[in-house]
């Protein structure tokens, strides 16, 4: 249940999943040959921030999740709507792209489909979130308190420091770790009853977080770092946010309603996106269309729409089990 306060929150995920959708219509767009105008510039922008974006509105509510449900809880609920969900679109996902290959751009195989330690295409998401909220957790249960400090520290050790593996699994988990945890650190800090005040007391012009947006993000163009070229996308990725949190929050006191709807569904979204925008190229591509304004506007569109039909039918029908599963409530009616 959203605050008043944080009312925004669903907002900022329905910018942030449009985004998503659309970087991934690009870039499928421009892997399948038809080239997208200044793409490299637009890709660059959109993945600076797009998903350091959710791993910082997570970041937001676990140490609430904590007090309520303490580290094992939380670990069982993620369970539910993280690893679950994994699994389910994963396999299903990968076994239409296995079928469909030749009509994709997807050249996936069974065996990497079944592979389920190896996270596959947007999956990785859900995978290294779930990472994240058990190493958030197990600090937690030895040092409580100490969660904040200790979690920003190592995620910023994390985040600066390299380690390239042997395994090619666990390098590439953990470089997508390294990249997103201190990000749902800072989601934490945001949410910290001083930063949460003076936040609240001091809210910064849409104007100004819109310049400082630009002005950051034609700096990581322009390739100028400051201090350094990880220096500068974390500030870049974090003044991003801070820009979507304001346009956020413009959004929700104009209570424009279907980028709170997109929000409200971005799981859902996330995890059928793929297919939807996907197929609807491939049926443009079939129907001999090829203009690419034609493909970016029907692909986002698809990608976004039709996941929420998905989902409102699965509701009518009473599909309970497609998105999450009680998972954790089996588990402790048994302890």
């Amino acid at each position: 249940m959203r605050t008043e306060k944080t009312a925004w929150v669903d907002y900022a995920k329905g910018i942030g999943i449009i985004l998503v959708v659309y970087g991934h219509v690009i870039r499928g767009l421009e892997n399948a040959g038809i080239s997208v105008p200044y793409f490299n510039e637009i890709d660059t922008i959109v993945y600076s921030f797009h998903m350091p974006l959710f791993f910082f509105i997570s970041g937001m509510f676990v140490q609430q999740s904590l007090d309520n449900r303490g580290s094992k809880g939380v670990i069982l609920s993620k369970v539910d709507t993280l690893v679950y969900p994994y699994v389910i679109w994963s396999l299903c996902q990968g076994m239409i792209e296995v079928a469909l290959s030749t009509y994709t751009n997807g050249n996936a195989t069974l065996v990497e489909v079944l592979s389920l330690w190896d996270p596959r295409a947007q999956f990785w998401f859900l995978y290294v979130l779930f990472t994240t909220f058990c190493i958030t957790c197990l600090i937690y249960h030895y040092t409580k308190k100490g969660l904040l400090t200790i979690g920003l520290a190592l995620a910023l050790i994390a985040y600066y420091q390299s380690l390239p593996m042997e395994i090619y699994v666990v390098d590439y988990v953990y470089s997508k770790l390294s990249s997103h945890w201190v990000y749902f650190m800072l989601g934490m800090l945001y949410q910290h009853p001083s930063i949460k005040a003076f936040a609240q007391s001091t809210r910064i012009p849409l104007v100004i977080a819109c310049a400082l947006f630009v002005f950051i993000q034609v700096l990581l163009l322009k390739e100028i770092y400051i201090l350094s070229e990880r220096t500068t996308q974390l500030i870049a990725a974090v003044t991003s946010i801070l820009f979507v949190i304001e346009l956020s929050k413009a959004s929700c006191n104009l209570n424009i309603s279907v980028i709170k709807t997109l929000g409200v569904s971005s799981m859902e979204i996330y995890l059928i996106h793929i297919l939807t925008g996907s197929g609807a190229r491939v049926i443009l591509f079939r129907l001999g269309i090829d203009e690419v304004y034609t493909h970016i506007i029907i692909g986002t569109i698809a990608g976004l729409a039709i996941p929420i039909a998905f989902k409102l039918l699965s509701q009518h029908f009473g599909l309970k089990y497609l998105f999450k599963a009680p998972i954790s409530n089996l588990f402790l009616r048994t302890t």
